[in-house]
């Protein structure tokens, strides 16, 4: 029902990067990826001839939203290269884009580039605790080993002891 919806709003709604997002997000839902990338890819082109302040944040807000759904499309093919490519584009739109650095980080952990797997971590974790993930949370998303390491490590960077000891005390209950 939501697919017919959206094909009937497609011709009132073509120049709406925000319709193209969404239909994007449904159609990924329904399974059918090849064309949820077509209408993300469409999000990214479509424009609004507006010099207004909000409208110009708004199509940012949206586009870093489809270049992270394309590299989460691409990372899970496995096609690292294209995901990092959307990765890059998504952080230059919203450099704090959470789930962005967060995908970022492994995927450069995973190429073995643990400057820059650090450097986004530090980015993650260097803010208030309401404006992050609990660390629970990234370390269920990074490979066991080097992702805690590395999270320690970039709660010390950030200058917090605290979470840096509750990353130890997870890794070491962890320990066989």
């Amino acid at each position: 029902e939501a697919l017919n919806l959206f094909g009937e709003g497609e011709t009132i709604f073509n120049n709406a990067p925000e319709f193209h997002n969404e239909y994007a997000r449904v159609l990924l839902e329904t399974g059918n990826q090849i064309k949820a990338i077509a209408e993300f890819n469409q999000a990214l082109t479509t424009v609004p001839n507006t010099s207004d302040l909000e409208t110009v944040k708004a199509v940012n807000r949206i586009q870093a939203e489809s270049h992270y759904s394309l590299a989460r499309i691409y990372f899970d093919r496995s096609d690292y290269a294209l995901a990092e490519k959307q990765l890059q584009a998504c952080l230059s739109k919203n450099p704090d884009h959470l789930d962005a650095l967060l995908l970022a980080t492994t995927n450069a952990i995973k190429h073995q580039q643990l400057e820059k797997a650090l450097a986004h971590l530090v980015h993650l974790v260097d803010r208030p605790e309401e404006n992050t993930f609990s660390t629970e949370d990234i370390l269920a998303n990074l490979p066991e080993v080097i992702g805690s390491q590395l999270l320690e490590k970039a709660y010390m960077k950030a200058g917090n002891e605290n979470a840096a000891q509750e990353v130890r005390s997870i890794r070491t209950s962890e320990s066989p």
